[in-house]
């Protein structure tokens, strides 16, 4: 068999590199044209190279946009007091997630957004529902149905395997958090 032979049957490895915002994002070979870049929410800020598609999964309304130099509420250099329980990005996020070229997957998207994708979250879990019908709960009791999705990076993870994605790189996502 001849080595265009082979080529026409064997499909093309797909890869992917998931890129988070801790210093190990730098790790990831963006010069291979052959390894596909998803990036998300404010990673942007950090000068990612290239991303092919953009991930911000959290809602809008529980967001806190940081005006650049923001002061403490008593006009002090200390940070701002942020309520627990929000994701904290940019002034301007939302209106850079509207002018990105590449895909842009948000939980639900609107005409304001040209490339906004809605996140397919019921397919994923449909597809693993076959792997892991029963999860773990918070509480430690073993019941059926979503309880273990709790990150953008294991919804991105996810979803590059419901796609057929065979080499996953993971670059900068060590999820440190208070709790």
């Amino acid at each position: 068999m001849t080595t265009t032979a082979l080529t026409t049957l064997v499909p093309p490895l797909k890869r992917v590199a998931i890129i988070g915002t801790a210093p190990t994002w730098k790790q990831c070979p963006f010069q291979d044209q052959t390894l596909e870049v998803w990036t998300l929410n404010d990673g942007y800020l950090l000068g990612v190279p290239r991303s092919d598609r953009h991930f911000d999964l959290h809602p809008f309304w529980q967001m806190y946009f940081r005006v650049p130099g923001e002061r403490g509420s008593s006009g002090t250099n200390q940070p701002p007091q942020i309520p627990l329980g929000v994701y904290v990005r940019p002034e301007g996020h939302l209106q850079w997630l509207k002018t990105r070229p590449m895909p842009v997957y948000l939980r639900e998207t609107t005409p304001e957004y040209p490339t906004g994708v809605t996140f397919p979250q019921q397919a994923v879990l449909e597809h693993f529902a076959k792997y892991w019908p029963h999860r773990l709960t918070r509480t430690g009791h073993v019941e059926q149905g979503p309880d273990y999705e709790v990150s953008t990076p294991s919804w991105m993870l996810m979803m590059a395997i419901v796609e057929g994605y065979r080499e996953i790189h993971v670059y900068g996502i060590h999820l440190a958090t208070q709790w």
